[in-house]
């Protein structure tokens, strides 16, 4: 799943991803939806992100 994760990183397409990491098509259409509605969902929205300092 690490591949197919930096391959929708990287914005590979479905084909390219599938050829990459050695699975179906069907298998990382699947993946890619389910880290889709992960990024966009708003519990999660800058879950894993630091947030920078600000100076004031």
């Amino acid at each position: 799943m690490n591949v197919i994760r930096t391959c929708w990183v990287m914005g590979d397409s479905i084909p390219e991803a599938a050829r990459k990491s050695t699975r179906s098509t069907s298998y990382v259409h699947k993946v890619y939806s389910r880290l889709r509605d992960q990024a966009s969902a708003p519990e999660t929205a800058g879950h894993d992100r630091v947030r920078e300092a600000v100076a004031v």
